[in-house]
């Protein structure tokens, strides 16, 4: 009687610790995946910037500027829209999208790919506007 007892019982502690483990791993997963999501945000932010920055650079050095920069997103960039005086990258994730929009002072245009990951863009004032596209 006292074996079925100790096995009985061993097995209910490998079930506990069975199962805290199993806590713990998809915390750790979750975990993992928000630093991922944090992690992709900064990148977000980043392109945005860099091209608001590069458009203000080439705004201020006057007609005919031109600056070329290298752009990186990640998975989930749904929408790059640079109209009037605003450049805006929209992510969404798992249904909830969020903008990164940057304000400037002037106006700008262009059409941009979100197909790729990462290439080169051409930042160029031209006609009174920043213009921004996919270099060649």
């Amino acid at each position: 009687m006292k074996r079925a007892q100790a096995s009985t019982e061993a097995l209910i502690i490998v079930a506990a610790v069975l199962v805290s483990l199993l806590i713990l791993i998809v915390m750790l997963l979750n975990i993992g995946m928000t630093s991922q999501n944090i992690y992709d945000d900064g990148i977000v932010r980043t392109a945005t910037n860099d091209l608001a920055d590069n458009a203000l650079i080439v705004w201020h050095q006057g007609e005919g500027a031109r600056q070329r920069v290298y752009l990186q997103l990640p998975d989930g960039v749904t929408n790059i829209s640079t109209q009037g005086e605003h450049i805006t990258l929209t992510r969404g994730i798992a249904g909830n999208e969020k903008q990164y929009t940057r304000a400037l002072s002037f106006n700008v245009t262009g059409n941009l790919s979100i197909t790729r990951s990462g290439y080169w863009v051409i930042v160029e004032r031209s006609g009174g506007l920043v213009v921004i596209r996919a270099s060649d």
